[in-house]
């Protein structure tokens, strides 16, 4: 039965790529540009995928925000603002169909699920502000606040074995890696060769200080590209000293985790520096264990080796005790919550989810103005504070709750599990609060694929109990009906001639 369904799988895949080549080779046709020819190659194989596998529907989710910075720069407009949410779509069509076949959907009983849908209704509610003027500005608000909340639920529904887990861990060290090798090679010779295949690249000459470029790499912002190699070098780092020794699965983290570090030093990003050091932490405390804070030390070690060799620049302009010591770091997260609380106290049920977070430079394309009124308009780079002004004290409650519950379901994951599966969840939740500091100067939670990881990351530590229980039952082999009912006999024989341990009371009725 396995050979044959292995051949099915086999043929399919044929299938797949063979249709996505003919895309490729139409859209050569049609176009003769070649980066068209391969964009459509990669789009017509990925949604084949998606629809085909909820599994692969989310790596499909995450490989576009990896690359989101180059679809954008080679073809901005809204169907590349909007690519990531027609995948998510496509995952949350696969997701429900396999609900309705009797798959059972057990994140919708999981402590996440009240408060996820009670966030994302009062987000809705918001969007009716009396202080909103745009509804696109309106719609946009509420994509950056809930977009990614469905990938828990997905994630916690789909990845149901260690094998699935696994796989999922070792895509993100080797797309996290690849794409930060470019950051670090961007970050040496600059943009001209993105310039030289499109025009739309001129925007990232923003991230060009006279002899200092803090590389996005493959991200739309240095900041978003730190943000992803920034969890990607804590969750490598943590979850390979947990792994089997010298497996595929280690030798494959170990290597990334250095890469993602120096990946993260080109970008020059200050947050993603500051939340990785607090995983880091995190990760030793739930341990607590001697030989992993030696081989912490020793990737860190490598990965500060590395940086300083490979973007010794970005390193010694952005890293400086004057940017990173206790006072700017204090008042850059705490500040913004001063103006937040301001506009609190004036409108304590928001001004509308209608910040403008969520369009960005697509704003230069829609023909409607964007704008909201003059009490709406303060940019606060704080995502509690943000939430203070847009949705007022209930929803920054909501969103508070709706956080806690999902890190303490990773958290309770950790908690549960045994020997080196805890070690696992305790990487996983590491990068999951990596992220969440993250949010005290930016919108971590909303940026790709920042958002996805840290919706994932709890959803995978939460999970890995259950790994635990699947691999207790695998290690049984199948027996027929007769053969369960022969060996449960034999038990309840050997159960009944067990002797009763010294001094213990006799079990008879009456004694």
């Amino acid at each position: 039965m396995r050979r044959d369904e292995a051949q099915s799988k086999f043929l399919f895949g044929a299938i797949a790529v063979c249709l996505a080549i003919a895309v490729g080779v139409a859209v050569m046709l049609a176009t003769n540009k070649w980066t068209y020819a391969v964009a459509g190659s990669v789009a017509a194989l990925g949604t084949i995928a998606a629809l085909a596998s909820t599994e692969a529907a989310l790596y499909t989710i995450i490989t576009i925000a990896c690359f989101d910075g180059l679809i954008k720069g080679m073809s901005p407009g809204m169907a590349s603002m909007v690519l990531k949410d027609a995948y998510l779509g496509l995952a949350m069509m696969r997701w429900v169909w396999e609900g309705v076949n009797n798959q059972p959907r057990q994140s919708l009983s999981s402590s996440v699920a009240l408060p996820a849908f009670l966030f994302t209704a009062y987000c809705v509610g918001q969007m009716f502000n009396t202080e909103t003027m745009s509804w696109m500005l309106a719609l946009a608000g509420l994509r950056s606040w809930v977009i990614w909340i469905p990938i828990y639920f997905i994630t916690y529904d789909t990845i149901r074995t260690r094998r699935q887990f696994e796989r999922m861990l070792l895509f993100i060290a080797v797309i996290s890696a690849g794409t930060g090798v470019y950051g670090v090679i961007q970050h040496q010779i600059g943009f001209d060769h993105l310039s030289a295949v499109s025009p739309n690249f001129g925007f990232y000459d923003h991230f060009r200080r006279g002899s200092l470029i803090r590389a996005p790499g493959t991200y739309v912002h240095p900041g978003t590209a730190g943000a992803a190699m920034s969890f990607a070098a804590t969750v490598c780092a943590g979850v390979a000293l947990a792994s089997r020794a010298f497996s595929m699965q280690q030798i494959s983290l170990l290597a990334a985790a250095p890469i993602c570090l120096t990946a993260l030093a080109a970008t020059g990003s200050r947050s993603p520096l500051i939340g990785g050091v607090v995983g880091l932490i995190v990760f030793v405390a739930m341990t607590r264990q001697v030989r992993l804070f030696v081989g912490m030390a020793v990737l860190v070690a490598i990965g500060m080796g590395l940086s300083e060799r490979q973007a010794g620049l970005a390193v010694s302009q952005r890293y400086t005790r004057q940017l990173l010591g206790m006072q700017t770091v204090i008042s850059r997260a705490i500040g913004p919550l001063y103006k937040a609380g301001d506009l609190l106290s004036r409108f304590p049920l928001g001004t509308g989810i209608a910040s403008g977070t969520g369009v960005g430079r697509s704003a230069a394309i829609l023909e409607q103005p964007l704008y909201v009124s003059e009490d709406a308009s303060a940019f606060i780079e704080n995502e509690l504070g943000r939430a203070m002004k847009e949705m007022g004290l209930p929803g920054v409650s909501l969103l508070i709750w709706l956080l806690w519950r999902a890190m303490k379901s990773g958290f309770v994951g950790w908690k549960l599990g045994t020997g080196r599966d805890r070690w696992l969840a305790s990487g996983l939740m590491a990068g999951a609060v990596n992220l969440a500091v993250q949010n005290m100067s930016g919108s971590a939670l909303y940026l790709a694929p920042g958002g996805i990881y840290f919706w994932m990351a709890c959803a995978l530590a939460a999970r890995v109990p259950d790994y635990e229980a699947t691999d207790r039952e695998e290690e049984v082999p199948d027996r027929s009906e007769e053969e369960a009912a022969e060996w449960d006999k034999l038990a309840t024989r050997s159960q009944q001639r067990r002797p009763l341990p010294p001094n213990l009371p006799s079990r008879r009725p009456g004694a």
